[in-house]
C-alpha cells in the first residue's frame, strides 16, 4: 500500500504527537516533523513539496501547558496544590513578561524577546498562510480531534485521500514523549481513552485565568489565528 508523506508544523504541547500517532497508527501516512525544517520552525522550501498539517491548540490551553511544562517539569505538582505552585511560579508574569525561547533557532530568528502569547500569534499565523500550489493546508484542531478522534480524523483522511490501515482504531491512550521522523505504530491491543480528555473538553484550564488575565490574552490574540 502506498504512503503517503505530509509535512507537520505546530507550537510545542499543541498536540503534534497526538496527531502523528493517530494518523500513522490509523492510515497509511507518514508525518513528518522534521523535513523542511523542524515541526514548531518557519516553513522551508524543500524540492518536492509536500501538504501539510498544522496542529492547533486553544491559546489558553496552550499557555497553561506551556507553562506547566517550561516551568513546573511534573505537571503533577501544579495538580497537587495548584495556589501554592502558581504563586510560586507566577503564571501571569509567565504570561505577560518576555520569554527566552531556547535553542539556537530561537536565537537566530530574534525571537527571544516574545511574550508566549505575541509567539502563538506569529507561528499560527504564518502557518496558516502558508501557500504551495497544488497542496493542501489543513488546520488541525486539537479539541475537535479530542471530542470525536474517529470522526475527526476521518475527516483528515478524507481530505488527503489516505487509505485506512484496517477496520479497528487506535486512539492515543497515555502520554506520548518525542516521536522521530519514522513511522511509529504501536501496539493496538493496548487502546484507552486519551487521559486529558475531559480536562480539555471541560475547559478546566481556565481556573488558571483570573478576569483580567483573561481580558489582557483577549486583547492580544490575532482574531484572524483564531478564525481559521
Amino acid at each position: 500500500m502506498k504512503i503517503l508523506k505530509i509535512k507537520q508544523y505546530g507550537l510545542p504541547r499543541s498536540g503534534t504527537n497526538y496527531f502523528k500517532s493517530i494518523l500513522e497508527n490509523n492510515y497509511y501516512v507518514h508525518v513528518l516533523p522534521n523535513t523542511g525544517g523542524h515541526k514548531h520552525e518557519f516553513y522551508q522550501e524543500i524540492e518536492n513539496p509536500l501538504d501539510i498539517i498544522v496542529s492547533f491548540k486553544n491559546p489558553y490551553a496552550w499557555l497553561v501547558s506551556m507553562h506547566k511544562y517550561q516551568l513546573l517539569g511534573q505537571e503533577q505538582n501544579l495538580d497537587k496544590n495548584k495556589e501554592k505552585v502558581l504563586e510560586e511560579y507566577n503564571f501571569k508574569d509567565f504570561i505577560m513578561k518576555p520569554y527566552e525561547w531556547g535553542g539556537r533557532y530561537y536565537v537566530e530568528t530574534n525571537m527571544v524577546g516574545q511574550t508566549p502569547i505575541e509567539h502563538y500569534n506569529l507561528m499560527n499565523k504564518h502557518w496558516i498562510d502558508i501557500k504551495i500550489f497544488g497542496k493542501q493546508n489543513i488546520i488541525a484542531i486539537y479539541e475537535n480531534c479530542l471530542n470525536d478522534p474517529v470522526k475527526y480524523s476521518k475527516q483528515i483522511a478524507d481530505k488527503l485521500s489516505l487509505k485506512k490501515r484496517d477496520e479497528d482504531f487506535y486512539v492515543v491512550g497515555e502520554k506520548l514523549g518525542y516521536l522521530s521522523e519514522e513511522i511509529e505504530l504501536v501496539d493496538k491491543k493496548e487502546k484507552t481513552d486519551y487521559d486529558k480528555k475531559n480536562y480539555y473538553l471541560n475547559e478546566e484550564y481556565l481556573n488558571f485565568f483570573n478576569n483580567n488575565l483573561i481580558k489582557y490574552v483577549n486583547e492580544i490574540l490575532d482574531k484572524t489565528v483564531m478564525s481559521c
